[in-house]
């Protein structure tokens, strides 16, 4: 296993991928959980052998079997892209739920925004904020986006546009493109906040220097209604 790790990562050796391959193997087929783990990791990205989604779940379910924890989540992720194109949202909402349990913040959104949509769960919005909830006390930032927007919106939650905005400013002075996207949301429709369509402008540029898309298209808009911004349809155009 640990020759393996090594070609993986070009730890000591130039980068082999298919040797990392052959000594991964070897331990794998002895039932040794990371090995396993990894060898599934190299079926699912295509790395010294060609892509097998089918192979990486089997070497992923050993894994989980023998007790690896990086398992489940990555197994959740896996039943979710799907094999041939077909996806099991219910096994992957019950990988999910084993590494929610296990307390992963990443599984426990993963898992929330399941039952706020009913993806292979009965829908439940209050189940799914708790779990999303449960991630955004361990700082986990998309987390903590989604359980503003949950509060924006009213998703198992008593809509809190306060609440809300209060959230994104503090995840959007963090950096975090949406939060800013959805602060600047707040403060061009006046929701949780007091309405300003110059500091919505603001947040939209500062998200939109990374790409986010809901910033470009809400800039354009201010720039063609002349909204916080001098109107300037060429600049609207562009974004």
């Amino acid at each position: 296993h640990n020759l393996g790790f090594c070609y993986f990562g070009g730890r000591g050796v130039a980068r082999d991928y298919v040797e990392a391959m052959r000594w991964y193997s070897r331990a794998a087929e002895q039932g040794y959980a990371d090995s396993e783990f990894n060898l599934g990791i190299c079926y699912a990205e295509g790395r010294g052998i060609s892509k097998d989604r089918a192979k990486a779940i089997e070497w992923i379910l050993r894994a989980a079997d023998h007790g690896s924890p990086d398992a489940p989540m990555k197994l959740g992720e896996l039943y979710a892209q799907g094999v041939e194109g077909e996806r099991d949202l219910t096994a992957s909402a019950a990988w999910f739920r084993r590494a929610a349990e296990a307390g992963s913040p990443a599984a426990q959104l993963r898992l929330g925004s399941y039952s706020l949509d009913g993806s292979g769960v009965p829908k439940d919005p209050v189940e799914g904020v708790r779990w999303i909830r449960l991630a955004a006390e361990q700082n986990y930032p998309e987390a903590v986006i989604e359980l503003g927007r949950c509060y924006a919106e009213g998703l198992g939650v008593k809509a809190d546009p306060g609440e809300a905005a209060r959230i994104f400013r503090r995840m959007a002075n963090k950096g975090f493109a949406e939060a800013q996207a959805r602060l600047g949301i707040a403060y061009l429709e006046g929701r949780g906040v007091e309405r300003s369509p110059k500091e919505a402008v603001k947040w939209f540029q500062e998200a939109a220097v990374v790409g986010d898309v809901t910033a470009l298209r809400r800039l354009a808009e201010c720039y063609e209604k002349g909204l916080g911004v001098a109107r300037n349809r060429g600049l609207a155009a562009t974004n």
